[in-house]
């Protein structure tokens, strides 16, 4: 074991010395043939599902269906939840908690879900006084079975979730009875 550490050691030296020797456009390219590198040898494919995509203010459906999906069907697996409960409704909304790891089959094909958090490095203060936290589901699969994962299971996944959001949601009708505005929660 030894002698991994030594030679990563000097790999990180050899690194960081030519990182700081190189000039920026060398190194840029050097960086990037390695990435090439790196990604031809790396078995896996890993799709990334941010909470709120590209500075949109608008959380993103496609999320918000995964997290419906994975919090309905595979929340037996992971160890750590959250819990929420809507105002009015009768049932826990289960979702794994950050950094949390949960396993899903379809037709033969095993995928890895992941809740990841980053802290963003932004000179914006927070108008609730609190770091910005911005959170992304990642998926993760072989890449042999890419076509798959893209074509297949990642439709049935949001159709799956957005179905179980439909039959969790709570209706609302309006009459012109009411006291209040006229909208009021429909009770099954």
């Amino acid at each position: 074991m030894g002698g991994f550490w030594d030679n990563f050691s000097t790999l990180l030296l050899i690194t960081t010395t030519s990182q700081r020797i190189m000039p920026e456009e060398l190194w840029y390219h050097v960086n990037r043939f390695l990435q090439k590198l790196v990604h031809s040898i790396n078995p896996y494919i890993e799709i990334t599902f941010h909470e709120f995509p590209s500075e949109s203010h608008m959380r993103s459906d496609a999320y918000a269906a995964i997290e419906t999906y994975l919090g309905a069907n595979l929340s037996q697996q992971a160890e750590r939840l959250n819990a929420n409960k809507a105002s009015g409704s009768r049932s826990v909304a289960l979702s794994i908690d950050d950094y949390e790891e949960i396993i899903d089959v379809y037709n033969g094909v095993k995928v890895w879900w992941t809740r990841s958090k980053s802290f963003p490095r932004s000179n914006v203060i927070s108008f609730y006084g609190r770091d910005e936290e911005r959170r992304a589901y990642v998926l993760t699969s072989r890449r042999r079975h890419r076509d798959i994962v893209v074509g297949s299971y990642l439709s049935h996944v949001l159709s799956e979730g957005k179905a179980i959001a439909k039959r969790n949601r709570r209706q609302r009708l309006y009459t012109n009875v009411s006291r209040d505005n006229g909208w009021g929660t429909m009770t099954r």
